[in-house]
C-alpha cells in the first residue's frame, strides 16, 4: 500500500552480506561527488583480490549527522567473500546485516531522497516499531542514465519492541 508520499514502503527478511567498504566523514554537500571515487576504488580493490561484486553498490550511513554537519559514510559494494584486512588499507571488509527492514525504491535524483526515509520512518511510526542500525542506499541505476531515471532502494533494519 502506498504511503501519503507515494512510496510502497515494504518488509524484506534481510540475509547479511560481506561488503569491501570505504569510510568517509564528511559534509552532506560533499557526499554524492565522494561516492563514486569511492566507488571506483572499492571496486578496483575488490578486482586486484580477486573477489566478485554480488550486489548494487552502496552507501550506509553508519552515524547521524555531527553538530559540525558532516555524516560519516561506508560506501561498498557487496562481496562473494571477505576481503583481507590489511592495516593501512583504505578499503576495508565490513557487513549489512541480517533481520528486519523496511525497504522502499526512489525514483529520480538524489535532491529527492528525504521523502523516501520520510515514507520509511511513517511506515515504521505507524506500526510503532523503530529503527535499528545504519540505513543504506542502494544505487541499482547506471551512473550514465538519466537523473529522472535513477533508482535508488533505501533499506532501514527496524525492530518491533
Amino acid at each position: 500500500m502506498p504511503t501519503a508520499a507515494g512510496y510502497h514502503v515494504a518488509e524484506r527478511r534481510l540475509v547479511g552480506q560481506t561488503t569491501a567498504v570505504i569510510h568517509g566523514c564528511l559534509p552532506a554537500s560533499d557526499i554524492v561527488d565522494w561516492l563514486g571515487p569511492a566507488f571506483e576504488q572499492v571496486l578496483a580493490t575488490v578486482r586486484a583480490e580477486g573477489l566478485r561484486p554480488t550486489g548494487p553498490p552502496f552507501a550506509r550511513y553508519t552515524a547521524v549527522p555531527t553538530p559540525a554537519g558532516s555524516f560519516d559514510v561506508e560506501a561498498g559494494i557487496p562481496v562473494d567473500r571477505r576481503l583481507p584486512s590489511r592495516q593501512g588499507t583504505t578499503v576495508q571488509p565490513s557487513r549489512l546485516p541480517a533481520g528486519r527492514a523496511a525497504v522502499t525504491v526512489h525514483v529520480g535524483d538524489y535532491s529527492g531522497l528525504v521523502a523516501a526515509y520520510e515514507a520509511i520512518e511513517s511506515w515504521l511510526a505507524e506500526r510503532s516499531w523503530r529503527p535499528s542500525g545504519a540505513p543504506w542506499e542502494g544505487y541499482l541505476s547506471e551512473p550514465d542514465d538519466q537523473p529522472e531515471d535513477w533508482r535508488t532502494e533505501i533499506v532501514q533494519p527496524f525492530r518491533t519492541t
